[in-house]
């Protein structure tokens, strides 16, 4: 008699209230973007036209992931279904992707609108766009590396893996903060050096 294996609760997929959570939480947001996006075109959204088809992929994958997550967790045939795990951890990985290099880029555009002086060290090495996705791309496949060694004989490794993805994700994700707010604070002092001439 084989003995079934629940691939979602090895890796800790195990509580179906958050993903549920989620998956309801970006429901709303989706429409409302969309709806924003057609009903209200400012510069922002105009200018973020080239990056609407990949926000919309994304909240559309976070939504089908949470999803899926919701199912896996509270489903125990459903945990069993490697092929289920699979493409939520691909779907997961993929859906971070995409949000996270549509914010990025947004974000490096604005910078570029303004006239500040070139960045230099660390903080230029983060502006590249190339080596930011080099490093998402990796971060995806170590995920996708720990899901498919999770489901095999290697459950602990797997699970170092996905831990690896997630550290660079983070990291990552804070790279796009310390922009965020640097361009935040660039922005606020020339729009107050502008009320201050005027």
């Amino acid at each position: 008699m084989s003995t079934k294996i629940n691939y979602a609760k090895i890796l800790g997929v195990e509580s179906v209230a958050p993903a549920a959570v989620f998956a309801v939480a970006y429901l709303p947001l989706f429409v409302w973007f969309v709806r924003q996006s057609i009903g209200r075109p400012t510069y922002v959204f105009i200018k973020s036209v080239v990056f609407m088809p990949r926000l919309i992929e994304a909240y559309v994958v976070r939504i089908a992931a949470f999803t899926i997550r919701a199912v896996l967790a509270g489903s125990e045939s459903a945990g069993e279904n490697l092929s289920l795990y699979i493409a939520d951890s691909v779907l997961f990985g993929v859906g971070f992707f995409a949000l996270l290099y549509s914010a990025y880029t947004l974000v490096l555009d604005r910078w570029s609108l303004l006239d500040a002086p070139p960045e230099r060290g660390v903080l230029r090495l983060t502006q590249n766009r190339t080596i930011f996705k080099v490093i998402m791309l990796a971060a995806v496949v170590l995920g996708i590396i720990g899901s498919s060694k999770a489901s095999s004989s290697d459950p602990q490794n797997g699970k170092v893996y996905r831990m690896a993805s997630s550290i660079i994700f983070l990291v990552l994700t804070a790279v796009l903060a310390a922009h965020t707010i640097r361009l935040a604070l660039t922005e606020g002092k020339k729009t107050s050096s502008i009320d201050t001439y005027t």
